[in-house]
């Protein structure tokens, strides 16, 4: 039997830690949705409702009321715009019975796939009221009796998977079966409802998980729960759907660069951090997030393995703004027996490290200073080791293909010299290490920048003085992904060869 789709997408979410019910493990706001449950009509709607009585009183008559009564008893619906899914492609056009429960719903939208263009959004209706929800969560500590009380109250509403990049079905499945022993996914699961950009939304028909829960509804909300399911097909065929963008697309392969002091008071800079490291995992955390300071002692031990491979964890506390908050976290570090390095936070810190994601997040960067690979959101500690892995694996492929561009190259640069003189050559190759004609190649010193485009052969030669240059791919031709990272020249003439990536 085929285990169903919604209980494989909530583990993958619980993997990235972006959960939406009380136990999450990360602090603050998730990383592409919202968890708002609607205990409110919206404006508009309110107004019009307030509205109708008083039209009403004012101007039917005895024979239009007996005109009213004898017309089909179908009526204009009303609508609400709710707008909790905006930030992952989708605004919803509800029918107004969405926006006036009694009961709590629940909808979230998030990237399951650690950057890879796939999103899940989803809506659960929660057989409580606010006040009782605000009772529990308001709790400093809950049983566990409580917390499954709760959460067998959760039922599903609508489940809508999205890819971007122009994909199929097939192709959305083929990403949840990857790692199973067995299909649990199958693209004739999924509907097509919408598309927006060169995303495709499609709206999971299978079986849903939570559907047991059901029976535990009180009566009351299995009524209002049964008019929502009834109301699902308008409320899907009425979404908006545009281009999802990829979370932290703005940050990653930006170069970091900052001067600050440790939480002793010692000054640092970011060059003086990140060149002793091929990676540095950099851990935002604050005194008062829970899930931050839980994942402390573990860290220490990940930091000491960490070292074996030439990588380092340091930690940014967010809230350390001031001498009460710098002993507080002190005294944290101190409990849970960390010794890696911990900055306080400088003017602007959040420019380069994005925490609309939640708390903790955790950066990866390289020797350069510059952010790569996805940051990974929450307190998850099986994630952060694996993906320092795959980054090293990544940086070893790219060494080794600008290693073998060098040499097929080796020949060009030197009739490069003898044509153009003394001269720093940049070469500009794919993956592959085959040349890349016409990327644009900036070359700059402390005052001036000069661009030229590469060549047939991937090279753009500058005959500039020796010296130390700044250098870096302004802008990649079509079918190449940009590489914004920052390179050194030597202080003589030499080459240097840069590595972007073919789409």
């Amino acid at each position: 039997m085929r285990r169903n789709t919604r209980q494989k997408i909530t583990e993958i979410l619980c993997a990235l830690l972006v959960c939406a019910c009380i136990g999450t493990t990360g602090c603050g706001s998730s990383g592409s949705g919202n968890n708002n449950e609607s205990d409110g009509a919206q404006d508009a709607a309110v107004q019009e409702q307030e509205a109708a009585p008083e039209e009403a009183a004012a101007g039917e008559t005895t024979e239009e009321a007996s005109e009213s009564e004898a017309a089909p008893e179908e009526t204009a619906r009303e609508f609400v715009t709710i707008n909790d899914l905006e930030d992952v492609g989708v605004i919803m056009n509800a029918p107004v019975e969405f926006d006036q429960t009694k009961g709590l719903i629940s909808f979230n939208g998030m990237d399951v796939s650690d950057g890879e263009g796939i999103y899940e959004l989803y809506a659960n209706y929660i057989g409580v009221t606010i006040d009782e929800y605000n009772e529990l969560a308001s709790k400093e500590e809950y049983t566990e009796e409580e917390l499954l009380e709760y959460q067998g109250n959760i039922v599903p509403l609508f489940t809508i998977l999205a890819i971007d990049e122009n994909r199929t079905a097939e192709d959305l499945a083929n990403f949840v079966n990857e790692t199973e022993e067995e299909e649990i996914l199958a693209a004739d699961d999924l509907k097509l409802v919408g598309e927006g950009g060169d995303c495709s939304f499609f709206e999971y028909i299978g079986e849903n998980a939570g559907d047991d829960n059901y029976s535990n509804l009180r009566e009351e909300f299995a009524k209002e729960y049964d008019t929502l399911i009834s109301l699902k097909d308008v409320l899907v065929e009425n979404m908006e759907f545009s281009q999802i963008k990829r979370p932290y697309t703005d940050i990653i392969g930006s170069k970091v660069s900052f001067e600050t002091t440790d939480l002793n008071g010692k000054p640092v800079s970011s060059e003086d951090i990140f060149s002793h490291n091929e990676i540095t995992m950099v851990n935002v955390w604050a005194t008062w997030c829970h899930w931050c300071v839980e994942e402390l002692p573990e860290l220490e031990k990940i930091n000491s393995r960490l070292a074996e491979k030439d990588c380092a964890i340091i930690g940014i506390c967010g809230d350390a703004e001031n001498l009460e908050l710098i002993e507080k976290a002190k005294g944290l570090l101190e409990e849970s027996g960390d010794t890696y390095l911990n900055l306080c936070p400088w003017e602007g810190w959040m420019d380069s490290f994005d925490m609309s994601g939640g708390w903790p997040t955790s950066f990866f960067v390289d020797r350069n200073g510059v952010i790569i690979g996805q940051p990974v959101v929450g307190a998850n500690l099986l994630a952060y080791e694996p993906s320092i892995e795959n980054l090293l694996d990544r940086i070893k492929t790219e060494k080794e293909a600008a290693a073998a561009a060098a040499e097929e190259t080796e020949p060009a640069a030197e009739e490069a010299k003898e044509v153009t003189g003394s001269a720093y050559n940049i070469y500009v190759v794919d993956q592959n290490a085959q040349p890349v004609e016409g990327a644009m190649v900036q070359f700059c010193t402390n005052d001036t920048c000069k661009v030229a485009p590469t060549d047939a052969g991937g090279l753009a030669s500058f005959a500039d003085p020796e010296g130390v240059y700044e250098v870096h791919v302004l802008k990649a031709p079509d079918g190449y992904e940009n590489n914004d990272e920052i390179y050194k020249t030597k202080n003589t003439y030499s080459d240097l060869v840069i590595t972007i990536t073919k789409q």
